[in-house]
C-alpha cells in the first residue's frame, strides 16, 4: 500500500475556491489530515473511501463527499481512481452541510467541475471562471444530501459481513 502525504502545503487558499487535480494507483491511503478549509471531493472514475471524523463513506462518480472545515479525513482507494477535489474557504463553507455528507452531483455541477479539469484551471483567474466558481458554490448547496456511507462495526463477524459488502 503506498501512504501519501502530499496534499498542499499552503496556510491559506491562493482563492477562496479552488481545484485540485490527480490519479491515484490502487491501494493508496491519506493519513488523517485536517484544513482550515472545507474539501469537495469526488472521483471522476474510480470509488474511494473516504473517513471523516470516525465515518466512513463512499465516493463514486455520480457522488461527491463534503468534508467540512477542520474535520478530520483520511482516504484510501482498493483501484486506482482520478481523484478531483475542490477546497472551498471557510467562509464560503457557511453555505454548506454543516457536517460531513455524502452529496448527489447535479448535471451542471458536473458539467462545471468536467470544464475546470479539462483546462486546469485550479485557481479562477477571468471574472467568467470566477462567476462560475459562485455557481459551483451554489450547486453544492443545493444538492441533496444522501445516506451512502459504510457504517463500521468492531464485532469479527459483522466485519466480515461488511468488508464482503464493501467488496
Amino acid at each position: 500500500m503506498t501512504v501519501r502525504y502530499n496534499w498542499p502545503t499552503f496556510k491559506t487558499l491562493p482563492y477562496p475556491v479552488y481545484f485540485r487535480y490527480d490519479e491515484f494507483d490502487a491501494q493508496t491511503a491519506w493519513v488523517p489530515h485536517r484544513h482550515d478549509w472545507g474539501t469537495f471531493s469526488y472521483v471522476a472514475n474510480g470509488v474511494m473511501q473516504i473517513e471523516i471524523d470516525g465515518t466512513r463513506f463512499l465516493s463514486p462518480p455520480q457522488y461527491a463527499v463534503w468534508v467540512p472545515p477542520k474535520a478530520t479525513h483520511a482516504s484510501f482507494n482498493a483501484h486506482a481512481v482520478i481523484y478531483r477535489s475542490v477546497y472551498i474557504d471557510a467562509s464560503l463553507a457557511s453555505a454548506l452541510p454543516a457536517k460531513a455528507a455524502t452529496l448527489r452531483i447535479s448535471g451542471l455541477l458536473r458539467a462545471i467541475l468536467l470544464d475546470f479539469a479539462e483546462r486546469g484551471v485550479a485557481c479562477p483567474q477571468t471574472d467568467a471562471d470566477r462567476r462560475l466558481a459562485q455557481v459551483l458554490i451554489d450547486q453544492i448547496a443545493l444538492a441533496p444530501a444522501e445516506p451512502r456511507f459504510l457504517p463500521q462495526a468492531r464485532s469479527p463477524s459483522l466485519v466480515r459481513v461488511l468488508d464482503a459488502l464493501q467488496s
